[in-house]
């Protein structure tokens, strides 16, 4: 049953696989995609990042911070420590012929995605702690995972599945953390209410 899955999806994963990694294949889209993909390049960003919402956003900044570090610490563990060896799906640019790497190949598992499932947490957990901000990470969060298709690197199916348990992870950080808040008696502006950044 699992390897007739498996098959049917990489049927369906493939052609778009090709198509993207192929078919978009230019030397301003593998410096760009490269550069989206590197995590280190969002070291700084989210350094700044961090003292912004600690030291200007009040109680609510304080706490997106700390649910962004608990999104972090509970899914990437998850995805690459736990679900990747499980599945033990092979990379595209080492199991499909003729795939471009022009970022270079990974010799790890590919399936889901740990960069779409920790984009898609941090995405999440900063659009619900402040909504004006969704947009912008939602569009990162898009170029991330396309990166990951387009370097060769991985599948669609292992983005769009990385993106739903991301999202999921995300929301359930958030919701944990606003309900401890709230619990220890900390008011807790509503978003909603104060919507512009």
């Amino acid at each position: 049953m699992m390897s007739e899955l498996g098959a049917a999806l990489l049927r369906l994963d493939v052609p778009i696989l090709q198509s993207v990694n192929h078919g978009w294949s230019s030397p301003p889209l593998d410096a760009f995609f490269s550069f989206v993909t590197e995590q280190r390049n969002y070291a700084l960003p989210g350094a700044l990042l961090a003292v912004y919402l600690w030291m200007k956003k009040g109680l609510r900044g304080r706490l997106c911070l700390l649910t962004l570090l608990l999104g972090v610490a509970v899914s990437d563990p998850l995805s690459s420590r736990l679900i990747k060896p499980m599945v033990h799906r092979v990379r595209p640019c080492a199991a499909v012929p003729g795939v471009l790497t022009p970022h270079g190949d990974r010799g790890t598992f590919s399936f889901p995605s740990s960069h779409a499932v920790n984009i898609a947490s941090t995405g999440v957990i900063i659009g619900m702690s402040f909504p004006a901000w969704a947009l912008p990470a939602f569009v990162l969060a898009l170029f991330v995972g396309l990166s990951r298709v387009y370097l060769g690197l991985h599948y669609p199916s292992d983005v769009l599945v990385g993106y739903l348990l991301g999202a999921v992870l995300g929301w359930a950080c958030w919701k944990a953390v606003q309900r401890e808040a709230a619990r220890r008696g900390h008011r807790v502006e509503d978003p909603h209410e104060a919507a512009r950044p």
